[in-house]
């Protein structure tokens, strides 16, 4: 209605698991281009850059378990495509280690801080990971501070990874490992793309990325392998 010239969506949150419920991104893209980074949709018009989520995760997880972590899980705290990617990621790296892994290795948490103080300090009260594989770096600080806070040394009693390699990551204390995503690259080459489109060139549907792996102490236990 405000006779935009493109759309860009930020984040897979914006992607629905019922395909009836992106329709209104659809409707869109019969009008405008439309740009989702780090989500994915096939339609006419319609492009998506990604990062590959699967890959950085695996990469996360296995820095645990290489030094020494056995029981990893999975923390969230939302259900999206994003999150489901990294999260196979997990469950390949803890394969790949022989460790048994299914969906209860996933924990879907609260977004709402003092709720999500709470059901990390109850998890960590029954002991049963020794590395928590974050989706994003706010969740991990939070993990790791609840986690001192009940007592327990990072990395030495459990290792905490995030993801994004924000100042999130880098503030902590321990810091954090996390990965980098290359987020900002992804946005200049949607800009990029949008610019070529608007022109009249073509663009990739789908365009997906590798980041890297960031070391940090949260994860270089003294009793590792």
């Amino acid at each position: 209605s405000r006779h935009v010239d493109a759309l860009i969506f930020i984040g897979s949150h914006f992607i629905e698991k019922n395909e009836r419920d992106n329709g209104y991104i659809y409707a869109a893209s019969n009008h405008v281009p439309v740009f989702i980074l780090n989500g994915r949709l096939t339609h006419d018009n319609i492009y998506s850059i990604l990062c590959d989520d699967e890959g950085g995760c695996q990469a996360l997880t296995a820095s645990c378990l290489e030094s020494g972590a056995t029981k990893p899980c999975f923390l969230a705290t939302r259900d999206t495509y994003s999150v489901r990617q990294k999260f196979k990621g997990f469950q390949n790296a803890c394969r790949e280690a022989g460790i048994p892994v299914d969906e209860q290795a996933l924990f879907i948490l609260s977004d709402q801080t003092e709720e999500l103080g709470r059901q990390v300090f109850d998890l960590l009260q029954n002991g049963a990971f020794d590395a928590a594989v974050c989706a994003d770096d706010e969740l991990a600080a939070i993990v790791e501070r609840v986690a001192q806070y009940r007592g327990l040394d990072v990395p030495d009693d459990i290792r905490v990874t995030g993801y994004n390699d924000s100042i999130f990551s880098r503030l902590a204390s321990p810091a954090i490992t996390s990965f980098d995503n290359r987020a900002a690259y992804m946005c200049g080459q949607a800009v990029m793309g949008l610019t070529q489109i608007l022109g009249g060139s073509e663009f990739p549907e789908q365009t997906m990325y590798t980041g890297k792996v960031v070391a940090r102490a949260s994860t270089k236990s003294s009793r590792g392998v």
